[in-house]
């Protein structure tokens, strides 16, 4: 479910919850530790720096649809990390499916992960069945549009079929999930 995606998300930033900035909640700048020495390989290792659990800043951005900070660090370094995972197998994609940012799945699609729209986590779940779960139907056609209609019957390890899962969310009156999603 989502919430095992937020409770997982939680215990990846060591239970603090962060803000817009990046900073952790409990206060604090985000340039605490920022090192102004102009050394560009420095600054990409910087930003590809995963935190506990292997979360990355893109990854990061991706759950929070921060789009113009992972179009930041895609030109500044990360580009690479469009497609990383973390350790329990989260990648861009599919915490911005769960989370119902389409205009991160585009732009994720257009800049490197398009085989990712098939990628599924630890547990069998592709970003498929993970927008279909969260009923971000916007974001489920995107991911059919971009590669992903083959996975529409693909169960995860749970036995749960995108198809299946969509027409009974829809069927509880579903399918707006928030973020312009309706």
């Amino acid at each position: 479910s989502l919430s095992e995606l937020t409770t997982t998300e939680k215990a990846e930033s060591g239970g603090e919850e962060s803000n817009h900035d990046g900073a952790s909640a409990g206060g604090g700048g985000g340039d605490d530790n920022y090192d102004d020495n102009d050394d560009d390989d420095d600054d990409a290792a910087y930003l590809r720096a995963p935190a506990a659990r292997g979360v990355r800043p893109m990854r990061w951005a991706a759950r929070h649809g921060h789009l113009s900070l992972m179009q930041w660090l895609h030109v500044s370094g990360a580009a690479a990390d469009v497609t990383a995972a973390c350790d329990n197998g989260l990648t861009p994609m599919l915490v911005a499916s769960a989370e119902g940012h389409v205009d991160v799945v585009r732009w994720l699609v257009a800049n490197g992960a398009r085989g990712d729209v098939r990628k599924a986590d630890l547990g069998g779940s592709t970003p498929l069945l993970w927008a279909c779960m969260s009923g971000h139907f916007a974001v489920a056609k995107v991911l059919v549009s971009s590669g992903a209609k083959d996975d529409l019957r693909v169960p995860n390890h749970a036995k749960l079929e995108p198809l299946a899962v969509a027409m009974n969310t829809c069927g509880r009156g579903g399918g707006g999930g928030g973020g312009g999603d309706d």
